[in-house]
């Protein structure tokens, strides 16, 4: 049988191959053609393409940021890049700037920002506020130039989960680690008066792998890491009738592995169905210490309706003793959730349910990593969200869920520390 690790790593390789081979990166622009640009105008900010160039207006200031969809291969190390002229502005305007704006799934998203002055800042939103903390505070861009009309190349590079910034190829700035996946990108301007600035040469580009999510997406083989599942349902014709490594918790249920993945029904009118690998097969003992672990799945709704998706059994706790602690990361249509059913208490909701662009109508591969204490959701190799994660949750059993009633096949298991 072959390991999940070989599967899913050729597997990612082989589209960065791909993608490097046809020599198109995700998004590149250089204005010679009007594209959509003009009907991101608003009532604050005008948008058009002319003369080979993207301009935005202000005439009251404030900040308005314009973007194109985008998508990018799992664990993919990236760089955007632009042009920037300021073209005219209020010298006496401390607050004007201008540069990328990338975004993320749920609504996140980074302005990396060069001052007319010369200097280079990247503010991250969250989806609700701006952090507190900028994870690029003012820098100084020591080759950018400062006087009107002169242009300046801005670009943020993505590497092993770092962001380096560079204003005309020079190095300016790190940030700290942060987990994120773009899935739009474009430009942004922002000022208190009135300013127009021009943008040429807009592009989104792979790099290669980012080493990080090669890591936390289990494409690369993590030295010292500990598999406890791994199972890519590829079975001979007499194996394909016995599925002794797994068990189910639901009590009419109808189980096989077909043409490579494993295909579980739940018929039970007052519960859902739950396929776990045994602790036999997946049980380890993380007394003395407590290791980081990262699951992850291929789901396909076959019929039904129902959520779906990972979950995750911990050891019972002593003052608790007749209840498991549940873990589930899930699917509906358009939308997942993170669910936490403490022993003795009532359910948590650590990720609401929440809207997603990554998710597919079928084929969708989930991956939850616990690392350092926090809970990382991606889904399709698009980072989500992190979240901290329960307390004296120890792993014993990995599996998946669906409602009652929903048919869902499985393939591309794995079940690890890290």
């Amino acid at each position: 049988m072959k390991t999940l690790i070989t599967t899913l790593g050729l597997a990612v390789l082989s589209l960065m191959m791909q993608a490097a081979q046809a020599g198109d990166p995700p998004l590149s622009d250089s204005f010679s053609a009007a594209g959509d640009w003009a009907s991101k105008s608003n009532s604050k900010f005008k948008v058009a393409v002319e003369n080979g160039v993207l301009t935005t207006t202000s005439q009251d200031g404030g900040t308005g940021e314009f973007t194109q969809p985008v998508r990018i291969n799992p664990a993919a190390r990236w760089r955007a890049a632009v042009d920037i002229t300021f073209r005219s502005y209020n010298e006496k305007d401390a607050a004007k700037r201008a540069g990328l704006a990338v975004n993320g799934p749920l609504g996140d998203g980074m302005h990396i920002l060069l001052t007319s002055s010369g200097y280079a800042r990247i503010s991250y939103w969250d989806g609700k506020k701006w952090v507190e903390n900028d994870p690029l505070p003012f820098a100084d861009a020591k080759r950018a130039k400062t006087k009107l009309n002169e242009t300046n190349r801005l670009s943020i590079e993505r590497e092993s989960g770092f962001f380096r910034v560079y204003v005309n190829d020079d190095y300016v700035g790190r940030t700290r680690v942060m987990d994120f996946t773009p899935t739009s990108v474009g430009v942004v301007q922002s000022s208190q008066s009135a300013m127009t600035v021009e943008f040429d040469n807009l592009v989104l580009d792979e790099l290669g792998m980012d080493t990080r999510f090669m890591r936390l997406l289990n494409i690369s083989v993590i030295p010292g890491s500990k598999p406890l599942v791994i199972d890519d349902f590829t079975r001979g014709e007499k194996q394909a009738k016995r599925i002794p490594a797994w068990e189910s918790s639901c009590v009419d249920v109808s189980k096989a592995i077909t043409n490579g993945r494993f295909v579980a029904l739940c018929n039970d009118k007052e519960s859902s169905a739950l396929v776990t690998a045994d602790s036999s097969h997946a049980g380890y003992n993380s007394e003395g210490g407590f290791s980081d672990f990262q699951v992850g799945a291929r789901f396909n709704r076959e019929q039904g309706d129902g959520i779906y998706g990972l979950e995750l059994r911990a050891k019972r706790h002593d003052k608790v003793p007749d209840e498991t602690p549940v873990l589930n990361l899930l699917l509906g249509s358009k939308s997942f959730v993170v669910y936490y059913f403490p022993p003795g208490a009532e359910l948590v909701r650590l990720v609401d349910w929440t809207k997603s662009p990554s998710i597919k109508s079928t084929d969708n591969h989930l991956n939850l990593t616990w690392e350092n204490g926090r809970l990382l959701i991606f889904i399709n190799g698009d980072f989500q969200t992190a979240v901290d994660a329960p307390k004296e949750f120890y792993l014993s059993k990995v599996g998946f869920y669906a409602a009652s009633g929903t048919t869902i096949s499985v393939d591309d298991f794995y079940a690890g520390e890290m």
